[in-house]
């Protein structure tokens, strides 16, 4: 699943595949807009991942932008860097990487 557009971008929930190659669903999506990436703002995602009925042994994750930095939520056991894939699936190729922060959790590991 993919998000694209040229003057919006969006924050959302989001499954991986078990084995994190890819971004399986995307939900709760917010848009956003490119003077929020200047701003002192939070902008979440519309809902909680228990609001969606998937399979629980989908990795799940979230991603938030709070003050001009996308923060990724993921669980402790993601092995992978989730950028590239959460850049590609939420349209944000043109943001430098510096510009994303990962914080891993218990509470978003496979429940």
């Amino acid at each position: 699943m993919k998000i694209t557009s040229t003057s919006t971008f969006s924050v959302g929930l989001f499954w991986f595949s078990t084995d994190y190659k890819e971004i399986k669903e995307v939900r709760g999506q917010k848009e956003i807009s490119s003077s929020d990436l200047t701003r002192e703002v939070r902008i979440e995602p519309e809902g909680l991942h228990a609001y969606h009925d998937f399979p629980r042994e989908w990795p799940r994750g979230r991603l938030v932008l709070v003050n001009s930095v996308f923060t990724i939520y993921v669980g402790e056991d993601c092995d992978i860097d989730p950028v590239p894939l959460v850049k590609s699936t939420f349209g944000l190729s043109s943001i430098d990487n510096s510009k994303f922060k990962i914080i891993h959790h218990y509470h978003w590991n496979t429940k």
